[in-house]
């Protein structure tokens, strides 16, 4: 891997928005799914990287953080990614989006208040109708491997998975949409 020269990188503030062609990328400050102590040690939990990572570089040298909803606007409807299930209220007022890519990884550890207005905080708001699930795979396996769930310690894929359909049966507008890894789903048609 090359390190990347100086002048290539751009910091963003929230809700500062790129154009690529016909594409708006706009970063919208959020936070990484509550952990526990153990986990967000692991993860480095709003620690940032202090210096170029030499690679192959072991898992606790990369950090969280900070964590953003990635909003995405193409021509033809708009996605948004939330990584992680975290979330800040009303950050994402004004935003829509026809597709939600959701983070569920540890979920299921979260109370019922919390998952709920995780929901209304991302899906709701944004008045997606698909969503996608993610950050519920096993990272550490290799990618031309089929995608599992994650370990007991990161999430209860389970749980977390019960909890998204209940949401989709009760919101017959809602769809859910489970992707394998290193596969292709066509969001949009002319």
């Amino acid at each position: 891997m090359a390190a990347v020269g100086e002048s290539q990188i751009r910091v963003l503030a929230s809700k500062d928005s790129l154009t690529f062609g016909q594409f708006t990328v706009s970063l919208i400050r959020s936070k990484h799914a509550p952990a526990s102590p153990r986990i967000a040690e692991l993860i480095g939990e709003g620690k940032p990287i202090t210096a170029p990572l030499k690679f192959p570089a072991p898992l606790t040298d990369f950090k969280e953080g900070g964590s953003f909803s990635v909003h995405i606007a193409p021509p033809l409807g708009n996605v948004l990614v939330q990584g992680s299930a975290g979330f800040i209220a009303n950050a994402l007022k004004g935003y829509q989006a026809d597709v939600i890519f959701l983070g569920i990884a540890g979920l299921a550890t979260k109370t019922q208040d919390y998952q709920d207005s995780y929901f209304k905080e991302t899906v709701t708001t944004v008045g997606a109708t698909r969503i996608i699930p993610v950050h519920w795979d096993n990272f550490t396996l290799p990618l031309s491997e089929p995608l599992q769930p994650q370990i007991s310690l990161m999430g209860k894929f389970d749980s977390e998975m019960s909890f998204m359909i209940k949401k989709v049966e009760a919101d017959k507008k809602l769809n859910l949409y489970m992707m394998q890894g290193m596969t292709t789903k066509k969001l949009f048609t002319e």
